[in-house]
């Protein structure tokens, strides 16, 4: 006799814990499109400000941030330090802009707002990029586990399907779970352990850098400025580095949506206060790694500390990956 499956309860990871059913919709452009409607007893999990602030440093921070001093290298010293200032300054006003103007006229999504504008082809041509930007992004993501965490478990290097072995599994017990959260709020909690790990990292490099001894070597912090203040010639390799570690403006709506009472002021303390921390987090990245390392500094910054390091600052770094 087959068994009473459907006696079963639904699996909560597999399944949404309140029901949802596909409908068809048509944007205020014309579009039409597939949602998932929930049922009207479901409530949406909502987040603080501090939970918001956590969500859109973590989409903002990521692994980019240790390429900030390769940007600053490019650049220059006082031109990287203006730049980063800059960046987090307009991409704090688009987000605010974004969200006002979208409340506004009242569309709910990046895509729709881009629609309003461009009409079927924007909706269609702004999903299609948000698409390939996030598909890079978790290409870039899995390719820095795949080479961080073989290193932490101690597997010898070229080890390839170890390596591929760990992915995976790291991958199925750990980013997909978090991935499949229904709501942006049920991920303020790993957003703010995210951001403390952050932190650390930051930390890590600011005290093993030998910023000193470079400094000290190169005539002191003035001859440094002096000399690599501003490089024109490279400068916009630092800015478009720059301006790609602050892209979050396609998760402000998401973001925005996931906030308890999300009026202007709430939004407009979320923005300020996540930027503000990121300015903070990648000066502090940029500038003690940039001087610890000068023209020598890597897209990676960690690689420096496994190249010219000793065991105190591989560990060092070793542990920044982790983190």
């Amino acid at each position: 006799m087959a068994p009473n499956v459907g006696a079963l309860p639904d699996s909560p990871f597999f399944a949404p814990s309140t029901p949802r059913k596909v409908v068809p919709i048509s944007t205020p452009g014309g579009t039409k499109r597939l949602v998932k409607k929930e049922s009207p007893q479901a409530q949406e999990h909502k987040s603080t400000v501090a939970g918001a602030t956590s969500n859109l440093v973590n989409a903002i921070i990521g692994a980019g941030i240790v390429g900030i001093p390769f940007a600053i290298k490019e650049a220059g010293l006082v031109a990287g330090v203006f730049l980063v200032i800059l960046c987090a300054i307009l991409t704090e006003k688009s987000l605010r802009l974004l969200i006002d103007t979208a409340k506004h006229i009242d569309v709910p999504s990046y895509e729709t707002l881009f629609e309003s504008t461009y009409g079927s082809f924007g909706f269609y041509f702004i999903s299609a990029n948000m698409l390939i930007m996030a598909y890079g992004g978790c290409l870039s993501y899995l390719i820095l586990i795949k080479d961080t965490l073989p290193v932490l478990l101690g597997v010898d290097k070229g080890d390839a399907p170890m390596e591929r072995a760990i992915l995976a599994v790291s991958t199925m017990l750990i980013i997909l779970p978090i991935s499949m959260q229904r709501d942006m709020a049920d991920l303020a909690k790993t957003s703010k352990v995210s951001v403390l790990f952050q932190c650390l990292m930051v930390l890590a490099v600011v005290i093993f850098s030998p910023v000193s001894e470079s400094i000290e070597e190169h005539g002191g912090l003035m001859q440094i400025a002096s000399e690599d203040g501003i490089k024109s010639s490279t400068i916009f390799i630092g800015l478009g580095v720059l301006s790609f570690a602050f892209v979050c403006q396609h998760g402000a709506f998401i973001v925005a949506g996931s906030l308890e009472r999300p009026t202007k002021k709430r939004w407009a303390q979320t923005s300020f206060w996540a930027l503000s921390l990121c300015v903070v987090l990648e000066t502090a990245c940029g500038v003690a790694g940039y001087l610890a390392f000068l023209d020598d500094t890597e897209g990676d910054i960690l690689n420096n500390f496994l190249d010219v390091g000793g065991a105190d600052m591989k560990r060092a770094a070793n542990v920044a990956r982790g983190l």
